[in-house]
Parts: C-alpha cells; sequence; structure tokens
C-alpha cells in the first residue's frame, strides 16, 4: 500500500532538492537495490558528498543507511583529510585548518538537516497510509453491516466490531492490527471466527441472560451461526484489502457451499 518505486525515488529526489542537494541516482544494481549519491558544495566551496541504499522500495531502509552514515561522520577525520602535511588546506580546501573544520562540521549539520527531513518525508507518508487503509477498513465493515470503534492498548490498535443478532440482541468482538498489517487483523477474525461454537455459545448466553425456553436456545444458535458467517464474510473482503492472496480463494467451491 505504499508508494511506488519510481514514485518514492521522486519524493526523495524533490526533497534532497529543495534541501540545497543534488542527487544522482543508480538503479543498475542487484534487484530491489537503489542508490542515492547527495551532493552539495560546503560553505568554503568544498564539493561534498555521500551516498545511502534503498532496498525493496522501503524509505525506511534508506533512513536506517543514512542514519549509519551519519552518526558514523567522524568531523576530526574528515578535515584530516583535506590537510596537507603541515596541516594546511589541499585540494580546494580553506588554507586553514580550522577554517577545513568549521567547513567539515557545516558538511555534517547538511547530512543531519537532510536525514530529518526524509524522516519527517516518511513519517508523512506512514499517517497518511494508515489514515487511508482506515478508512477503507472502516468502508468494509459498514458495507458487511458491522459497526467500528478504535482504541489504542499498550501502543496496539484494537478494533472493536459490534452489530445486532438476528434477534436483536447487541454483539461485538474486538480484534487488534500488529505490526502495523492489515494481515494481522484478518488473522484475528478468522480466529474468532474458527472458535464460534453456536451451540456452546448459545448454552453460554443463557446461562447468563437466565433464558431457559428451548425457543430462545434455537434462536440463539441460529443468531451465533449467522455472526460467525458474516465475520467470516468481513474477513474475507479485508484479506483482499492487506495485498495479500483472499483467504477465501483457498478453498475449494465445494467447501464455500
Amino acid at each position: 500500500m505504499g508508494m511506488n518505486k519510481h514514485n518514492i525515488i521522486d519524493k526523495i529526489t524533490e526533497c534532497a532538492e529543495s534541501n540545497g542537494w543534488n542527487v544522482n541516482i543508480n538503479t543498475e544494481q542487484e534487484k530491489g537495490i537503489v542508490v542515492f549519491e547527495f551532493s552539495k558544495y560546503t560553505p568554503a566551496g568544498q564539493d561534498f558528498s555521500f551516498s545511502a541504499t534503498m532496498k525493496d522500495n522501503s524509505l525506511d531502509s534508506l533512513v536506517a543507511d543514512m542514519e549509519e552514515y551519519y552518526e558514523g561522520f567522524d568531523v576530526d577525520s574528515e578535515t584530516y583529510l583535506w590537510l596537507d602535511d603541515n596541516g594546511h588546506g589541499t585540494n580546494g580546501a580553506p588554507y586553514r585548518m580550522r577554517d577545513v573544520l568549521e567547513d567539515m562540521e557545516a558538511a555534517e549539520r547538511g547530512i543531519e538537516n537532510l536525514l530529518d527531513a526524509i524522516k519527517e518525508m516518511d513519517e508523512e507518508r506512514t499517517t497518511k497510509e494508515e489514515v487511508m487503509v482506515e478508512s477503507k477498513i472502516y468502508g468494509i465493515a459498514t458495507k458487511n453491516g458491522w459497526r467500528v470503534s478504535v482504541s489504542v492498548r499498550n501502543g496496539i490498535r484494537c478494533y472493536e466490531f459490534q452489530r445486532e443478532t438476528l434477534s436483536g440482541v447487541p454483539f461485538s468482538f474486538t480484534a487488534e492490527v500488529k505490526d502495523d498489517k492489515v494481515s494481522s487483523l484478518t488473522n484475528e477474525i478468522v480466529s474468532f471466527v474458527d472458535a464460534i461454537n453456536p451451540s456452546i455459545c448459545a448454552k453460554e448466553w443463557m446461562i447468563k441472560s437466565g433464558a431457559m425456553d428451548s425457543s430462545r436456545y434455537l434462536q440463539a444458535v441460529v443468531d451465533m451461526e449467522d455472526i460467525r458467517n458474516k465475520a467470516w464474510l468481513l474477513a474475507c473482503d479485508l484479506s483482499e484489502l492487506s495485498g495479500e492472496k483472499p483467504i477465501w480463494s483457498a478453498f475449494t467451491k465445494n467447501e464455500l457451499n
């Protein structure tokens, strides 16, 4: 559900250029690898550049590689590379050692600013995708006759699905989204469906409600069979949203009938 390869490359390039960097892209690498070379002139006019790798169209992988480079960037060592044996700047670097050091500190700040900008871009993208996915979950639930409320417990998003049974009794169940994957929500609903035994559920309901009429028991069984079917249909539709193989496709036509 993320951006396609060319789209994300364009977004990264746009972000870098808006922060004063030039970008050279090498996609003729191992499949799934994109190498970005970021370059810019320092305040003293040095041509500074570094490379970072994105794997499998994952912006997180690019951020991680940039963070590793930034954390390993040693201003003193970088300054030393631009000094001659007498401690003066060479190859276009400022003559005074202090000026070279300050220039490398500016380069370090430039890396940090670019990293922060790409992180912010990643956070905005993630937020937009989460809103889009949640909207689709609501839409699918509504189409299947379920109402939905969302809460966050210990950092995990919990969806409570609610409806009335055929006899008008309020019913609800809760499923969690783990690791931000819609497939985990689908799997939890499937587990809920598998755990439903209409006869046992009907008996438990009668004990809790105090109902003793046999007709109420039979209706409760029918209610739970219907809930099980409707929860299964909900899971089927949500499985298509996850981008993975729909769960109903694993069954033969005879099994579905």
